[in-house]
Order: structure tokens, then C-alpha cells, then sequence
């Protein structure tokens, strides 16, 4: 992101609309990576966020869309209302039903400190670990494909450079560092198609976009030069964030392990509590709590027919730039279609669309593959 900052921005001013709906396109393509084992029941969602999008007074022409007369729902259902009803409320409706785990009933031991890696061990895995994150970066760069894929082939590169005598699926030093590495470094490349492009790679990624929608920052080409500050203040948190994560995940561990101590009975009402007062903070309406628990039991429903929630994320946040610059290249081109094969960038975006509809439909195919042989060969060994 640091290298390519200038160029993207340079890029920027060739984007009009039909290179903006061609993109959001593009986005919304990305469904079919995060739906689970069904495309078809992603799409069914991704619809339906966009249908949920397209609530309110329409900006082109100002007529109001399945508003059923109320006023309060004139200027559409806000982001956070329904981020915290697919991610929040549904789970906590889920504890209440005891579809959930209970306690986990995690006992605290005193670290034998004979089972800390020593510095010998861990420099053994340095040349591994930067290798695999290499690997992680490149794939996680790569919409659609995520950490799975990033690990697995960190796994059988790590595998194929294997020394005499080193063990791969016993336990092996190497066999720890390159998946997790790789995973590591997939998570952190998903935000270079998020932040230039504006597309998730991942589920986390359409979280994310979700939330920078929410704020107002419209993640995209020009984001780089309309946004400078903000790119860098991420990059650096980031950085930061690395060690933040390692400081709490070696000092306070031991608190984090109470948490599963804590009455599931007791954290959901807190949970709840604080998602109400959340939603009601957006407004001061409780029209946005109702709307987030209404969005709560539809995302719970969908847990248990296994419709994925996350695309109606995207549906939401891309469908209206998906539906604002088809409308606005079409007055352009005087209700033309041919303007968005006319334009190379658009072009390229529509080509790319369908080249990744069937990337990722192959991909799927080939990931649940590796997945079986994977845990075929290692799977009594990765449960010890």
C-alpha cells in the first residue's frame, strides 16, 4: 500500500461513473467468496441487502422506496442498526436458545516454563515465518481467497523445504510457524483491494467497509488523494496493532481466559444492553433498536437455514453505488448500455467480474479438495 499509494492516486482521475458502477460490480461479485458452502444462498443475500439499500427517498429522482408511510424510514435503515443486528443480537439469541457452547470450564495452570520455546527454536522458524507471511500477503491480496488457501500452501511450501529429520504433521516447529504466518499475513494483504479498490476480500474486510461507510470514508480509488491522513493513520494502527496483540496475547491471557467464567447468562443481557444503547445513540430513536433487533432475528433465521449474513453487508453498502452510477451513466450515454464497453477501465472491471465469478466457483471446488486431503492425512495428528 505504501509503494503503490501514488499511482493509485494518480489513477483516480480517470474513474467516472461507469468505472465506479463497473467496480461496485466487481464488489459485489465477491459475494460468492464469503457464502459459505452455497453460492446460491450468498447471492439470495447479497439480493437482499440490496434490496434493504434501496429503503428510503431515492436521490435521483426523490420518489420514496418501501417506506410504508413511515417517516422514519424516509432516510433509509442506518448501517450500525443492522451490523449490530447480524453480528451482535443474533448471537446473543442464539446463547439465550443454547445453540451456542456453554462455559467452557477452562482451568488456569501456572506456564511450565520447560514449555516456552526457546530463542534457538524460535530463530530456527524466523527464515519459515518470513517466507509463509510472503506467501500470506500475496494470496490474501487476492479477493476471494483468504487464509484457508494462504495456509495450506505455506504448509506444503514449508513441507517441501523440509530438512532430513524434520517431522511435518508431529508437531514440527515449521509446520506451526507456516500456516499461522501465512494466515497472519493473508488477514493483514485483505486490505489492499479494500482500500483501492473498495472490494472485501473477506468477511472481516465487508465488516470493515461496512464501518467506514458508517463514517463517511469512501474507500476506493481516490481515496489515496482525497483521504491521504486517514490511509497512513491505518497503515501506522496496524503496525501498532501487531504489537498491542502480542503484549495482550502474553500478559493478559490469563484475564481473557475469566471471560469464559463469566455466567453466559449475565453477558448476554450486558451484551444487549450495550447494542440497544448503541442503536438508540444513533438517533436518540428507538426506532434504530427496533430495527436492530427486527435484523437480529432475520440473521438469526438465516444461521438455521444456512443463509451467510455477511453479504447482505456488502449488498448494503455497495448496492447504492452499484445503482447511483448505473443511473447517472445512463444519462450520460442517453439510456445507452454500449458506454460501458466504450470505456477500457470499465471494460477491464466487467472482463475481471467474470473472471472472478469462475476463479472462484474453480477455487471452491479445489479448496474443499484440499481441505479433505489436508485433514485426512493430518487430522488425527492436528487433534492430538
Amino acid at each position: 500500500l505504501l509503494f503503490f499509494a501514488p499511482q493509485i492516486s494518480k489513477i483516480a482521475i480517470y474513474f467516472g461513473a461507469p468505472e465506479y458502477f463497473a467496480l461496485a460490480v466487481f464488489g459485489l461479485s465477491v459475494i460468492a467468496s464469503v457464502s459459505g458452502s452455497s453460492i446460491l444462498k450468498g447471492v439470495i443475500s447479497g439480493a437482499f441487502g440490496v434490496l434493504i439499500a434501496t429503503v428510503g427517498i431515492d436521490a435521483v429522482s426523490g420518489v420514496t422506496r418501501f417506506t410504508f408511510g413511515s417517516l422514519q424510514m424516509y432516510n433509509g435503515i442506518k448501517m450500525l442498526a443492522v451490523l449490530l443486528g447480524v453480528y451482535a443480537i443474533a448471537q446473543m439469541i442464539s446463547r439465550v436458545n443454547g445453540t451456542e457452547e456453554e462455559d467452557s470450564g477452562t482451568e488456569l495452570k501456572k506456564a511450565d516454563p520447560s514449555d516456552r520455546l526457546t530463542f534457538k527454536e524460535i530463530k530456527s522458524t524466523i527464515p519459515t515465518m518470513l517466507k509463509s507471511s510472503a506467501i500470506g500477503a500475496f494470496i490474501g491480496a487476492i479477493p476471494g481467497t483468504g487464509g484457508a488457501i494462504a495456509s495450506y500452501i505455506a504448509y506444503n511450501e514449508a513441507k517441501r523445504c523440509a530438512k532430513p529429520g524434520e517431522k511435518f504433521g508431529e508437531g514440527e516447529l515449521k509446520g506451526i510457524a507456516a500456516p499461522e504466518s501465512a494466515n497472519n499475513g493473508a488477514t493483514a494483504a485483505t486490505l489492499i483491494p479494500l482500500l483501492t479498490l473498495g472490494i472485501p476480500g473477506d468477511a472481516v474486510a465487508a465488516t470493515l467497509l461496512g464501518a467506514f461507510t458508517m463514517h463517511g470514508l469512501v474507500v476506493g480509488p481516490k481515496l489515496f488523494s482525497s483521504s491521504g491522513p486517514v490511509v497512513y493513520a491505518i497503515l501506522i494502527g496496524c503496525v501498532i496493532s501487531q504489537i498491542v496483540m502480542f503484549l495482550q496475547g502474553k500478559y493478559l491471557l490469563p484475564v481473557f481466559v475469566k471471560i469464559t467464567h463469566i455466567p453466559q447468562e449475565l453477558l448476554t443481557a450486558l451484551l444487549v444492553v450495550i447494542c440497544c444503547t448503541g442503536a438508540f445513540s444513533l438517533a436518540n430513536s428507538s426506532f434504530d433498536v427496533r430495527v436492530m433487533l427486527i435484523f437480529g432475528g432475520i440473521a438469526y433465521f438465516m444461521q438455521k437455514v444456512e443463509l451467510p449474513p455477511v453479504p447482505i453487508i456488502l449488498g448494503i453498502v455497495l448496492g447504492p453505488i452499484a445503482e447511483a452510477n448505473l443511473r447517472n451513466s445512463l444519462v450520460l450515454s442517453g439510456g445507452s448500455w454500449t458506454i460501458f464497453f466504450k470505456r477500457p477501465i470499465c471494460l477491464a472491471f466487467i472482463i475481471l467480474t467474470f473472471v472472478l465469478i469462475w476463479l472462484l466457483k474453480k477455487n471452491d471446488k479445489k479448496q474443499r479438495k484440499m481441505e479433505a486431503e489436508f485433514f485426512e492425512k493430518y487430522g488425527e495428528n492436528t487433534e492430538r
